[in-house]
């Protein structure tokens, strides 16, 4: 007689086995396996039920212990030079968190102890002798310690505020570091600029690079005016903060520059001349700086925001200097050079469907590498990609930028229905191929999915493809799509809402359900980033 059929399971010579599938964040404590197929060692199906529940409350264990982890790396990547420091040195959270309690505990003694000279500790330790021991009134006195002097009494309280500052600030970055990696510890006795982008990130459901940029221009500021609470900071701070901000190297990237503290950084730029800062990313630093303590009287940690007022004054710069554009559109022989290109890559990979997807459908690199196979569906009859931050490790730019996009003609008749209907619904679409086989896309330290692909389609497009103009990139793909949108009188609407643009500016916007997924696929299809003709290009 047959057994009967156990969800999770397969049947093998009379016995239940396990056939889960072992989620991606777990599958490091499976090397080797997409599937967990341990022997149940039993024929009755009840049991085998109960093997099943217990082996999936353990796979959800370590799904959930391998996201806390990445969570925590995340953190510790965001940690400012002093605090890494600190937590390196512990070597983990729970050390850090014991080394903190030593120090809260020393200062507590420390505290009570107060401030006693050396006189005053004699004193104390002083017993008197038995009566039996006779000794003259006269050399008791003398044998007795001495009183403490005014002069020694300052120095001793000078000392004893000297060796609490000492334990207030050793607490106070121990707390301040344990806080930013998710431990709960009491408030640190200042409540300054860090702490409010630790407070701040959750409610405002901020990238992680973002959060990085954040700490990055915080530390700065601390490190010229010092660690201040909120409720010290002045709208001169800021502006004495920007002004010498203008000071800073032009290119940042490199980690040497990056990790430099600010004074030291605006020393090395003036000693070798190097290019400064431009006047445009001062400003958005600023910007950020500003945005941020904007936010803390909504939340009651300050009344009111001392930097409300304050307006970043810059030159204003020649009209044809901004003629220069920063990024350029691919032209249409160049997308065919690359499609050629990317043609040759493993059919699953992003590196070939990547630059296809980009070039019909307009999309950025990172909401094409993070999609997942559930991102493939049917909308109105018509198949689609679902651009979401829903999913575990998927970031969009904006709210405009969570969208659905009818799939573009060229890229059904290449066959990526064919191929996406073969990918699980809950995993990455694509993998890297990075020419030394293919690997699982997976997110880096700040959450982002896209920059292997990133820095190898580069790498090929000034190498192999010899398109060595930095204005170049793959968001040229994006910037060649509108090109082609324009070129095809497409409406403005099926336009900002296939580009993810803000509707913001739009006072229509708010009317009616917007175009339907068949329009939109209409509009699409009529688009052609092969074509030179139309856009004037030779």
């Amino acid at each position: 007689m047959a057994l009967p059929t156990v969800e999770g399971t397969r049947i093998r010579g009379g016995r239940y086995y396990l056939n889960l599938r072992i989620p991606p964040e777990a599958q490091a404590d499976h090397p080797g396996k997409t599937h967990l197929t341990d022997a149940l060692k039993t024929a009755d199906p009840q049991v085998a039920r109960q093997g099943v529940i217990l082996a999936q409350a353990r796979l959800i264990e370590l799904a959930q212990g391998a996201r806390q982890r990445e969570v925590l790396a995340v953190a510790v990547a965001n940690l400012p030079p002093d605090q890494r420091a600190i937590f390196d040195e512990a070597g983990s959270a729970l050390r850090l968190q014991e080394q903190f309690d030593r120090t809260d505990k020393a200062r507590a003694f420390q505290m009570a102890g107060g401030a006693l000279t050396e006189s005053d500790q004699q004193i104390g330790n002083v017993k008197e002798a038995p009566e039996r021991v006779s000794v003259p009134q006269h050399e008791r006195a003398y044998l007795m310690p001495q009183p403490s002097t005014i002069a020694e009494r300052a120095v001793a309280e000078a000392t004893h505020k000297a060796e609490l500052a000492a334990f207030d600030r050793a607490a106070d970055v121990e707390a301040k570091t344990l806080r930013a990696v998710g431990r709960k510890v009491k408030s640190p006795t200042a409540f300054g600029l860090r702490e409010l982008i630790t407070a701040l990130a959750p409610l405002t459901g901020v990238r992680s690079d973002t959060v990085q940029l954040q700490n990055r221009i915080a530390t700065r500021f601390i490190q010229f005016h010092g660690d201040l609470p909120l409720s010290e900071l002045t709208i001169t701070h800021l502006r004495e903060f920007a002004d010498a901000y203008r000071g800073l190297p032009a290119n940042l990237r490199s980690p040497t520059l990056r990790n430099m503290k600010f004074r030291d950084l605006l020393r090395v730029t003036k000693a070798k001349d190097e290019p400064r800062i431009t006047d445009t990313t001062r400003k958005q630093h600023i910007d950020t700086l500003k945005g941020l303590l904007g936010k803390a009287p909504s939340q009651g940690y300050i009344a009111a925001d001392p930097w409300a007022q304050f307006n970043l004054i810059v030159p204003t710069g020649k009209h044809s200097d901004a003629k220069v554009k920063a990024r350029l559109p691919f032209s249409g022989a160049q997308v065919t050079a690359v499609l050629e290109d990317a043609a040759t890559y493993a059919p699953n990979s992003i590196d070939r469907w990547g630059p296809l997807i980009a070039a019909y459908l307009g999309a950025r690199i990172e909401e094409i590498a993070q999609l997942r196979g559930g991102d493939v569906l049917q909308e109105d009859g018509v198949w689609c990609i679902r651009i979401t931050d829903a999913g575990e490790g998927q970031k969009v730019k904006n709210e405009s930028s969570v969208r659905t996009l009818p799939l573009h003609r060229k890229i059904i008749e290449a066959g990526f229905m064919e191929f996406a209907d073969k990918r699980p619904a809950d995993e990455f679409l694509f993998v890297h191929d990075a020419g030394d086989g293919l690997k699982p896309m997976k997110a880096d330290k700040r959450g982002r999915v896209g920059p292997l692909f990133s820095k190898r389609f580069s790498a090929r497009l000034r190498k192999e493809l010899k398109i060595t103009d930095k204005r170049l990139t793959f968001h040229s793909f994006r910037h060649r799509w509108e090109d082609a949108a324009e070129d095809t009188d497409m409406p403005q609407t099926h336009r900002r809402d296939l580009a993810g643009r803000s509707k913001k500016a739009d006072s229509q916007a708010g009317y009616g359900e917007g175009p339907r997924m068949v329009a939109l696929k209409r509009s699409l299809d009529r688009i052609d980033p092969l074509n030179d003709a139309d856009h004037g290009v030779a």
